[in-house]
């Protein structure tokens, strides 16, 4: 069965004009391809058409989901604006913006068929969306804006990387982990370009997820997917940040279990997993294995760079590893099934309500010292709010700071309780 999909994946007719695709990525075949057959399936509406009921058009169709997660956290004010990225705290950032690929460009999550599938809602992008507000739509923009409305730099809306509304969402569907360094080059000269951003000063948060689609065409070319390339290709990108970003605080997200990808079985998802990560469906034995082994490598080496200290070599710029992906599962029913309410028509690219999840565990990710971070999203968690007795980002170095200074407390409590006790022994005998 799966066999006689991958064959009608590769017969398919291609028909589309290809818009908004910047042309250094005009090599991506797989993707192309893959927005071909998208686009192949998709009717074609006249826009002069009035007599088309919205909820008959499925170009027209959307999701109107409102996010499941109570914001109760107390708004914060920063009374001076720090001069370290180890005092940061949520009023402070006055930037925001994102590198990836379809994931990040939020492509199809609103989507309620395949003929309106191949659209990026980039306003509602777990990490950079900022279309309405923290009542209604969840995204760590949006977090963010509750403490400083004059936030900066969010995509609003529905549109491709160059389009006016994306803003400092550079992110480029079909990318690889070869795309970032300039992908970072893009956020630079769009952030310098902007007359409202003073990148001197302006404290940015930017975010980085990147790695889906080079596990998906690691077979392709195994030296060019290999962990080695992967991570050198993150470290020129997160390199150019360092050099040209100051005041910034950059999360890297932790690729997420690709080969759990194949757990959606029907014949529509299959059809779309075969067009959309050829490379990790349908794999047994030491296939399988190998795939799981590249993911956990690119996880480990990925984290492994940022934990060397390349990126703490200054008080305005940090580099930190959020990891809530590495060992999140598919949502299941009680049923046994895939809860497909978190997935894209596709089965494949993630819904609203599942960016709602991602971005409220990104946000409790930043809140969260190293070495304690959640390792998984949690669909029923709730939105943690900043500590009142450390109420900043967390880096690797305030990380260890606010440790060392937990265990300096309890050490001289203990003393303490110590000296009490002895002086009321001493006091009772005399």
């Amino acid at each position: 069965m799966k066999l006689s999909i991958l064959i009608l994946c590769s017969v398919v007719g291609l028909s589309v004009t290809r818009t908004d695709f910047p042309a250094n990525y005009q090599s991506q075949d797989e993707w192309l391809h893959f927005l071909d057959v998208v686009n192949s399936m998709t009717p074609k509406f006249d826009d002069d058409i009035h007599d088309v009921a919205e909820d008959e058009n499925p170009l027209l169709c959307r999701i109107n989901y409102v996010s499941e997660f109570p914001f109760t956290c107390p708004p914060m004010a920063s009374p001076i604006v720090p001069t370290s990225v180890h005092e940061l705290t949520p009023a402070d950032i006055s930037v925001i913006g994102a590198l990836g690929d379809s994931l990040t460009a939020a492509f199809g999550i609103e989507s309620c068929t395949v003929a309106n599938l191949a659209r990026e809602y980039r306003g509602l992008s777990w990490s950079v969306g900022g279309d309405e507000d923290i009542n209604t739509v969840l995204t760590l923009a949006n977090l963010i804006k509750f403490y400083n409305p004059e936030l900066k730099g969010y995509s609003r809306g529905i549109g491709g990387p160059n389009s006016p509304a994306a803003r400092f969402n550079v992110a480029v569907s079909g990318a690889r982990a070869e795309h970032m360094p300039g992908q970072a080059w893009e956020l630079v000269e769009r952030i310098l370009a902007d007359p409202e951003v003073d990148n001197e000063n302006d404290w940015k948060v930017v975010t980085m997820f990147i790695g889906t689609n080079d596990l998906c065409q690691h077979c392709l070319n195994i030296n060019k997917y290999s962990t080695e390339q992967f991570v050198e290709y993150i470290r020129q990108a997160l390199d150019i940040m360092h050099e040209n970003l100051p005041r910034t605080f950059v999360n890297v997200l932790g690729i997420l279990l690709i080969p759990e990808v194949g757990y959606y079985s029907t014949p529509r998802c299959d059809v779309f997993h075969a067009l959309e990560c050829p490379c990790a469906m349908f794999l047994e034995g030491d296939d399988n294995k190998y795939i799981w082994d590249l993911t956990r490598a690119y996880q480990k080496q990925t984290e492994a760079l940022i934990m060397s200290g390349r990126y703490d070599t200054r008080d305005d710029f940090t580099v930190v590893y959020q990891p809530f992906l590495e060992d999140t599962h598919k949502p299941f029913l009680d049923n046994g099934e895939v809860d497909a309410s978190y997935f894209a028509p596709d089965c494949f690219h993630y819904s609203t309500r599942a960016h709602a999840v991602g971005a409220k565990d990104i946000w409790n990710n930043m809140l969260q010292p190293v070495g304690e971070k959640d390792k998984s999203w949690n669909p029923q968690g709730s939105i943690h709010c900043p500590s009142e007795d450390f109420p900043y980002f967390y880096t690797n170095l305030n990380s260890k700071q606010n440790a060392e200074s937990i265990s300096s407390l309890t050490i001289m409590s203990s003393s303490l309780n110590v000296f009490l006790s002895f002086l009321s022994v001493v006091l009772f005998v005399l």
